[in-house]
């Protein structure tokens, strides 16, 4: 089964960095300094050694207290050693990644399906104590717990879409409130079970998810996105029969940019990409000049036009 499991992987993976290095053979240079590089260098973004030791805590949001409970439940009552494997699987990665000079969450990313089988083996151990408690004293402070994470998630997006958007425009957070609140009023009733709160706790988790991610993520993604460049820049090569010059050491951008679009370097480019606001060197040509194009966000996108004609 592992062997078929390789094979799948591969037949599912494989495609996408290959059609990638088809069409764009620069991006080999950010995948080495991303991934590989990363192991001997000193970065600027230094993080200490046990950096990725709490992490699990916020990995493993918004289920964090089932997990914490339901590990517990199993370590006291269960021998078997099969639980253990996704465990050791999550603390080698954690350990392989520590000795990175700069650490993200989102390095933990191969952890992700460890955590993701403790946290199921912790759920299924915790529904059963539900069943067993009948949502009283303990188990009714869990469902508070899990309750509570839900509707302070959707309370502090509420916050932001008011502060950054318009009233209405926050509409959706506060139905993101409503469904994080069903589940408390579910574990409330008289013959409620186990799986209906569960359902009802993951459907809300989901609704708020989406809405966090809406009013959050989206934008600031997208500020820091060379989309905008790179389309405008591919708009105006087109238009005028030219070719765009991308960031040095920034292949990323060319994502965005056709490659017939990408001028060689013997060519002289009629479109520059550059990531601040700093101009580029005088063109050549004495009767033109490098005009900005507007762009929201850090990148800057500069086009030759023609200089006007001075008044005698």
């Amino acid at each position: 089964m592992h062997i078929a499991g390789l094979f799948a992987f591969v037949a599912v993976a494989l495609p996408w960095p290959m059609s990638v290095l088809r069409a764009l053979p620069e991006a080999r240079q950010i995948w080495v300094s991303e991934s590989v590089a990363q192991l001997s260098e000193v970065s600027d973004q230094h993080r200490p050694w046990h950096f990725y030791a709490p992490q699990w805590l916020l990995m493993a949001l918004p289920w964090t207290p089932i997990l914490i409970w339901g590990v517990v439940l199993r370590a006291r009552k269960r021998r078997s050693l099969r639980p253990w494997f996704p465990l050791l699987w999550f603390v080698v990665t954690v350990v392989f990644f520590s000795f990175v000079d700069m650490k993200k969450n989102a390095y933990l990313l191969p952890a992700a399906p460890a955590l993701v089988m403790l946290t199921g083996q912790a759920l299924a151990t915790t529904l059963a104590w539900l069943r067993r408690e009948r949502f009283a004293k303990g188990a009714w402070g869990l469902v508070l717990a899990m309750g509570l994470i839900g509707a302070a998630w959707a309370a502090a997006t509420f916050g932001f879409a008011l502060r950054i958007y318009s009233f209405i425009g926050a509409g959706a957070a506060v139905l993101a409130i409503v469904a994080a609140a069903q589940p408390l009023l579910v574990a409330r009733r008289v013959r409620v079970n186990a799986w209906q709160w569960i359902w009802w706790q993951a459907v809300a988790y989901v609704v708020v998810l989406c809405v966090y991610a809406s009013v959050w993520h989206a934008g600031k993604e997208n500020a820091r996105s060379p989309r905008l460049a790179g389309n405008t820049a591919a708009a105006i090569a087109n238009a005028t029969n030219g070719k765009v010059r991308l960031p040095e050491g920034l292949p990323h951008v060319g994502v965005y940019v056709p490659t017939h679009l990408v001028c060689p370097p013997e060519e002289t480019a009629r479109v520059i990409i550059i990531e601040n606001g700093t101009p580029p060197p005088e063109p050549s040509m004495a009767g033109e000049r490098w005009s900005e194009e507007g762009v929201p966000g850090p990148w800057r996108v500069w086009r030759l036009v023609p200089r006007p004609a001075s008044n005698p």
